[in-house]
């Protein structure tokens, strides 16, 4: 069961995994970049000390926020021919 603290954010301790969106528009393709480089880390920490589902709880998040980022990115123009 998640809990949340006085300012209505999941509780890191009862197993809420979700990173937290930093700066002013959580819905940027910045924000869910950064977010899927900071998984990315999380997983190779966890790998160094053998937790191996962590590691992949942390792989998988950083897919997700990796797509998110890319449908934050604005397509190229296509060129004309």
């Amino acid at each position: 069961m998640l809990t949340a603290n006085r300012r209505g954010h999941p509780d890191m301790t009862a197993g809420e995994i979700r990173l937290p969106a930093y700066g002013t528009d959580p819905g940027t393709a910045k924000a869910a970049e950064r977010q899927a480089r900071e998984a990315r880390q999380d997983a190779e920490r966890y790998a160094r000390r053998g937790n191996m589902t962590m590691h992949a709880i942390s792989l998988q998040a950083a897919k997700v926020l990796e797509a998110a980022a890319a449908t934050h990115r604005i397509p190229a123009p296509k060129a004309r021919g």
